[in-house]
Order: structure tokens, then sequence, then C-alpha cells
């Protein structure tokens, strides 16, 4: 179900109000001023006080594209979502809607449980709006909790390919495929998603995940070190996720047959050189090149152990009381540094493919 929906509503509701001032030039300045009381009120917590100002806003103007929403998303967050649907049906047919309106109807039909109408209106939505990531987002949540997970994962995909920076598609395909048998997805997958989303409930989450993850993928047996990040050969991505997880073999020796934070470190140090020496050009990864320019800065280590810090929290709190000045340098150079990743530099399965297909 869609719980992460009532986050994605109270930050995104900015892009329905912006243009309040010139789709209202007429309203006066009462009408105006309910209205921002009333997303006030929304923003607190008090949708019931929000939804009584909204449809005061609405009486004055029947047509208003912007009051329509705000009130339907009240209504939603009240969990009257026949109240919503009822709203968002008329407003899909407002000439000033746009994305939001069908992606808030098909959640309310999913919250609903009529899993086919949300999908329904997805695929409307998208006709009209063909390059909405949030709406094959949407469309791929519902398909997760219909159990069909490779249309999920198609349609997250899709979602990474058409918006790179957003940061819940990679959230959602670390966690598949950390459950699949194919962990150097959610390796790469997570490890976008920290530097996209940090200091988050979810990058916690995402942080262990991450830890747990690479724990499943290695073993040891004696002075050997097994690494196993995909068991399912794929012909499609054969020639990355073959070289990928050699690679990662190669380089295990660096982690002198122990497992913790301390060992990653130096397992992905190395791999880092070698992937840079020798399948850069072939496959291009801005994470590698994000790890490039953080050994050069001498960040590597504490970015390593601030990303799997909830893997082994006794092991990030024993190096963090040695070394909190190293913590706080990497801190500012990340704020002067933010990781970027958009069209031009962006991963995906979908990109691996046609890398190994064009190769």
């Amino acid at each position: 179900m869609k719980t992460y929906f009532i986050f994605f509503l109270i930050i995104t509701a900015v892009i329905f109000v912006q243009p309040i001032h010139a789709q209202s030039q007429n309203n006066d300045k009462k009408l105006n001023d309910i209205f921002y009381k009333a997303i006030y009120e929304y923003d607190h917590g008090s949708m019931e006080k929000a939804v009584e100002l909204l449809e005061e806003c609405l009486d004055s103007e029947p047509d208003n594209a912007i009051f329509m929403y705000e009130l339907a998303s009240a209504n939603y967050m009240l969990k009257n979502y026949d109240i919503s649907i009822k709203i968002c049906k008329k407003l899909i047919k407002h000439k000033d809607s746009n994305f939001m309106a069908y992606q808030l109807l098909g959640n309310a039909y999913d919250f609903k449980g009529n899993y086919e109408k949300a999908l329904k209106t997805y695929d409307d939505g998208l006709k009209r709006f063909p390059n909405s990531a949030r709406l094959y987002f949407e469309k791929a949540i519902t398909y997760y909790s219909l159990d069909k997970i490779n249309n999920a994962i198609l349609n997250w995909e899709t979602a990474v390919d058409l918006e790179p920076g957003y940061a819940s598609s990679y959230y959602f395909l670390t966690k598949v495929f950390s459950e699949s048998s194919e962990p150097i997805w959610s390796i790469i997958y997570g490890e976008i998603f920290l530097n996209i989303e940090p200091g988050t409930k979810r990058s916690l989450d995402i942080s262990k995940i991450l830890y747990d993850t690479y724990k499943r993928a290695i073993s040891f047996e004696g002075d050997k070190v097994n690494i196993k990040m995909s068991k399912q050969i794929s012909q499609e991505t054969l020639p990355f996720t073959l070289n990928y997880e050699l690679t990662q073999g190669l380089c295990s020796i660096a982690m002198n047959k122990t497992f913790s934070i301390k060992s990653l470190i130096e397992l992905r140090k190395e791999f880092a050189k070698v992937w840079s020496d020798k399948y850069s050009e072939k496959f291009p990864l801005e994470i590698v090149n994000r790890h490039n320019k953080l050994i050069e800065n001498g960040h590597f280590e504490a970015y390593n152990y601030w990303l799997f810090s909830e893997g082994d929290k006794e092991e990030f709190n024993t190096w963090f009381e040695k070394n909190e000045q190293k913590f706080h340098d990497f801190g500012k150079w990340t704020e002067n540094n933010p990781f970027s990743i958009d069209s031009t530099n962006y991963f995906s399965m979908r990109v691996i493919i046609k890398l190994c297909r064009d190769k």
C-alpha cells in the first residue's frame, strides 16, 4: 500500500500551489488569505480545518484547479477516499491539471483496494503526460502490491530513465533486488539512493540493506573469498554483470579474509581503481567516479563508514569516536561537492542493456 504517498503529498503540493496568482488574478485578498491559511493547516496536520477552509475557497471559485487538488488531497489524508476520487475525476478533465491529479486519483483507488482502476488511471494519465516518471513509479507500486514483481521493476526502471534524480525509484529497486538472486543491482541502486537522499529515515533503512546485501554476497572458505553478485545468467546484461563480479572477486584479496566496514572499504577502494582502469570506457559508472573523487580528496574512509553505518553500528561508533574530525571534514566536502545525477550520467539496468548491445 502507498503509505509513502502521504509524505509525497506534503512536499509536492507546492507544484499546484505555485501558479495560484496566475490562475486567480481576480481573487480578492481575503480569498487568498483563506487559501494560504488552509495550506498552513494542511502542513501542520489539521486536515479537518484545512478541508473546511478549502471548501470555502472552492465555493468562491468552483473551477479553480488548485483549490480542487488541495481539497482532494486533504480528504485523501483523512482517508475520505470516495470524496477525493469524486473531486479528482472532475480535476483530471480540467485544462490546468497536471500529472498529480492522476497520481492522487490512482492512489485513492489503490487504497480502496481497486488496483485495476488504479492502474487504468495511471495509464490514462500517461496518455496525457507520457514523460511523467511519477506515474510510472505509481504503477510500479501497485504492481508490487499485486506481487507482480517483474512488472514493478520495469516501471521503476522507466521512472529512473525519465527522472534520474527521483530518489524513491532507487529506494524500491534497492529493496526488491536485495531480496532477489541479483544483489548487484541492489548494491548499485542503494548507493545511488543514499547519495541522493542522505539523512532520512529511509536512508537508515537502505544503509543497513546495503551492508547486509554485501554480507550475503560475500563468503569465505579458508583462504578463498567467494563473491556472488548475480546468480541469474542474463545475456542482456552478462558482459556487465560478469565483469563486475569478476572484478569484485579479483579485488577481494584486499579484504584480508574478514567481513567488516573496514574490509569493505579496502575491497571497494581497489574495485574503483581496477574498474576505472579496465572498464570505465565500456561501462561508465557515476558512483565509481564519485569514489575516485572521494579517494583523491581523502574522504573515502569516512564516506564508507557513513554509507554502512546502520549495518554495523558498533564498528561505526568505535571508528567515529576516534575520527570525528575526519567525519566532519567529509560532511563539509560533501556540502561543497554534492552528488549529481541526471540524464547524461545516470545508471539503470536499461542503460546497461543498451551498453551491452552496443559493445
